[in-house]
Formats: C-alpha cells, sequence, structure tokens
C-alpha cells in the first residue's frame, strides 16, 4: 500500500472518530507506529497530556477552554503542550495558585512526579496553605500575590 494513502487513512479515521489511541490506530488501519507519527506530524495534531500521551487528535479539532484544555471522553488535551507545560501554564495562570487535588481533578491524571520534577527545575515554588501544599509561580511577586489571595479565599 502507498505510504501517503495509509497516512490519508489515519487522518481520515480521527476525523470520523475524532480521538484514538495509537492502539486503535494501530489495530484498526494495520499500520505501525510510526506510521501513524509520520501522518499526524504532517497534519498537525495533540496528544493527550493524561494517559501517558496515549490519546491523539487532529488540530483542529479541539474545543479548548480559555485555560487551554479540551477534554473528550477519558482524554484531556491541552494547548499548552505536554503535561509540566501545561501544569505550569495552569499555576501561572491561577490567581490562587493550585493545590495536587486541584491539578489531578482538571487534568484527570496524576501529578505528583511532575511538580516534584517542577519544583527542582524551579519553573514553580510552593508554600502551605493549612495542611495543604500550594504550587506557585517562579516569579516571587506573583507567588506572593497568589500566596495571598489564598489565604483570603480560606
Amino acid at each position: 500500500m502507498n505510504p501517503a494513502h495509509r497516512g490519508d487513512r489515519v487522518v481520515g479515521f480521527l476525523q470520523r472518530h475524532v480521538v484514538a489511541s495509537f492502539e486503535v490506530l494501530e489495530k484498526q488501519l494495520q499500520v505501525s507506529r510510526r506510521t501513524i507519527r509520520r501522518a499526524l506530524a504532517k497534519h498537525g495534531y495533540y496528544s493527550s497530556c493524561n494517559a501517558n500521551g496515549a490519546y491523539v487528535t487532529l488540530r483542529e479539532a479541539p474545543q479548548f477552554t480559555p485555560e487551554g484544555l479540551w477534554v473528550y471522553r477519558k482524554a484531556c488535551f491541552s494547548s499548552h503542550g505536554t503535561l509540566p507545560q501545561t501544569i505550569v501554564a495552569l499555576v501561572e495562570a491561577s490567581p490562587a495558585g493550585r493545590t495536587v487535588a486541584e491539578l489531578q481533578d482538571q487534568l484527570a491524571t496524576r501529578v505528583h512526579n511532575q511538580l516534584s520534577w517542577l519544583l527542582q527545575a524551579q519553573k514553580l515554588t510552593r508554600a502551605y496553605s493549612g495542611r495543604h501544599v500550594v504550587f506557585l509561580s517562579c516569579d516571587t511577586a506573583r507567588a506572593a500575590a497568589q500566596q495571598q489571595r489564598r489565604q483570603v479565599a480560606s
């Protein structure tokens, strides 16, 4: 089969089904993951920021919220890119920072490991609000404003 035709089948499948996992695409279309990635890279796509990036959708499909998220069934997609980039964007945009629970609820995935890495990489800071850890901007002035707002809201 012509490689271009295989790529067209991948795009066509996603146009009909909106979101699919790599596993489903491989089985349904009888193509390799490499062929899928090549076709998607050519067309433009998003990988899910949850489920270890197992789900994909075409670039034109998501209808992102103002926060840059789009949830389709159990797959969460982000206009910010990867899970770490999305976490930083959500924390930076938040007027009062974010807790682990708030991030996990919004992203439908565990974020503990990513948060540890982001703290070590100095992409985020943290503070305590009662018994909860709140993740804040790495900009000192912004973090202070977020922390103050969190305390007022408590």
